[in-house]
């Protein structure tokens, strides 16, 4: 069998559907502080402003994000409550990382990550970012109060966001949540408005204005990042 066919095989799922390509080796996001491995049960997902699973929060409060080719595959190889270890880069912010592969804890078998098996690409891993400011397909603008649990993070660690003890995760414009720090710290009570999405994986809205009270409500806008933990 020639080196041609074998490749082709190895990019073919059952029945004939094209896999995803291998997961690239990730490389480290900016401000990485080295690398580091944790494991915890899953409990949630988190989500980008689009809907798209971007991370996941483990029990012990470890914020891990995803890069884009990984989250894709996350969210069919894990669910909430599974036992993982995660290795990859530590963030400038403590208790943040930045996922290169998951594996099951128990088993050690390899479930996102380059040595993972591959799997089909959900549609919207296939659309390209959507414009600032243009909502994603369902979603609808909303004004909501709650009180923050804990911020949100992105891949290099700086803050982009919240959530609330509902289960709404909030995420603003990068660099946007500089002006606003003390709204985004757990237990402040604040209002946002934006374009609401629920997705299987939970819900999200993508800050267009936010205060500490709907009367409040102050517009966000993409601004300078703030500066890392140290």
């Amino acid at each position: 069998m020639s080196l041609r066919t074998l490749l082709l095989l190895a990019f073919m799922l059952p029945g004939g559907a094209l896999a995803a390509e291998p997961l690239p080796a990730t490389p480290p996001p900016p401000g990485a502080q080295g690398a580091s491995g944790v494991d915890g049960t899953v409990r949630n997902f988190t989500l980008a402003a689009d809907g798209r699973v971007n991370g996941m929060l483990l029990d012990d409060g470890t914020e891990v994000h995803t890069p884009r080719a990984l989250a894709a595959v996350l969210e069919q190889a894990v669910q909430p409550g599974d036992e993982v270890h995660v290795q990859g880069w530590r963030t400038p912010t403590p208790g943040v990382m930045t996922a290169t592969s998951v594996t099951d804890a128990r088993t050690g078998k390899a479930l996102v990550g380059p040595a993972a098996p591959p799997a089909p690409l959900a549609a919207r891993h296939d659309e390209p970012p959507r414009p600032l400011g243009l909502p994603p397909p369902g979603a609808r603008e909303t004004t909501l109060t709650g009180r923050v649990l804990r911020p949100l993070h992105g891949a290099d660690g700086q803050t982009d966001g919240a959530l609330l003890g509902d289960g709404m995760e909030l995420r603003l414009p990068a660099g946007a949540a500089r002006s606003v720090t003390g709204l985004l710290a757990p237990g402040a009570r604040l209002a946002a408005q934006g374009y609401a999405l629920q997705t299987p994986f939970g819900q999200v809205l993508a800050v267009q204005a936010i205060g500490s009270n709907s009367g409040a409500l102050v517009p966000v806008a993409p601004g300078p990042k703030q500066p890392p933990a140290d």
